[in-house]
């Protein structure tokens, strides 16, 4: 038995075609956000800070900052440099954006500051 005519079926298809994109666009985010969370480059890492690197994975830096916290910094980001121009134990500053885009990488002498 057809409850919809014809004509109508192309509409349920489009409203079902719909709710399946909106659920995937929804997922996705979901996704993302939690990323940056579980990779500690959340909005609370935005700003400037010194650290020394101890590992490098990929394109992203694992620094550890002055008060022992360890962040993970997304390369390239906006500094077109690449992980491999970096060394472990190398002393960095880093300018990272409210959404976790790494704008900055540079080299720094000396100990690191809080």
């Amino acid at each position: 038995m057809r409850f919809f005519k014809e004509e109508k079926g192309g509409v349920i298809k489009k409203i079902w075609a719909w709710a399946i994109v909106t659920l995937l666009i929804l997922t996705f985010h979901s996704v993302i956000i939690h990323a940056a969370h579980e990779f500690d480059t959340a909005p609370e890492e935005a700003g400037t800070f010194q650290g020394k690197i101890i590992e490098i994975v990929e394109n992203v830096l694992v620094v550890e900052k002055s008060d022992g916290e360890v962040v993970r910094v997304p390369l390239p980001g906006e500094t077109g440099k690449r992980a491999s121009a970096f060394r472990i134990e190398e002393l960095v500053e880093i300018t990272m954006t409210p959404e976790g885009m790494t704008t900055s990488v540079k080299s720094v002498p000396g100990e690191v500051q809080p």
